[in-house]
């Protein structure tokens, strides 16, 4: 047994973005190393990390380890809440519903988390909330939860996202905004990416 050893930097609650995929566009996964994910996860070709939006300060991560007769059971949320009911805000969260899925969030400490696999995916489930007066906050409360024999990992390979691939550093990480960039081969002209 080893003991418990705190690290004497700030830190900070909360998570500060999260991305996600669907199970079916996900190659591979790497195995992790002391709990730390350090390779990309492979996507199968054209597919993308999609970017979640809720109202800043309203997202959470927490996940429970209970024993069960299989051994470890891990059930992992992901909650936020998404202010202001519009038709193009329901119908992206009533889409995710049913699908299976990958999470990534970066906390507010600058680490990036990997919640989920093919096997152990997270759901989507919500809620519509338009309050009872005007004063009332209104929106859709989001909630990703999943079962299974795995924990979330930290992880540091690249987010492949429309537009661009975050890097994650040490503290926060690297946005490179690929949309405007044009590649040239010897061949052939430029090419947009």
């Amino acid at each position: 047994m080893n003991d418990l050893n705190f690290p004497a930097a700030d830190n900070f609650g909360g998570v500060d973005k999260f991305w996600f995929v669907e199970t079916k566009n996900i190659v591979s996964i790497p195995e992790p190393v002391d709990e730390i994910i350090p390779d990309d996860v492979v996507l199968v070709s054209g597919a993308a990390w999609s970017k979640g939006w809720v109202t800043k300060g309203t997202i959470s991560f927490n996940e429970r380890e209970q024993n069960s007769s299989h051994g470890e059971l891990y059930r992992p949320v992901l909650e936020g809440f998404a202010s202001k009911i519009t038709p193009e805000l329901k119908k992206a969260i009533r889409n995710l519903v049913g699908r299976k899925l990958v999470i990534i969030y970066k906390d507010h400490n600058g680490y990036y988390n990997i919640v989920g696999n093919s096997e152990n995916y997270l759901e989507a489930s919500y809620s519509l909330n338009p309050g009872t007066k005007p004063g009332d906050r209104n929106g859709i409360a989001l909630r990703f939860e999943g079962e299974g024999a795995r924990s979330f990992f930290i992880y540091t390979g690249q987010i492949v996202q429309a537009g661009g691939v975050v890097i994650p550093g040490e503290i926060g990480g690297i946005v490179i905004d690929l949309s405007q960039v044009r590649l040239v081969t010897a061949n052939s002209g430029p090419i947009t990416v």
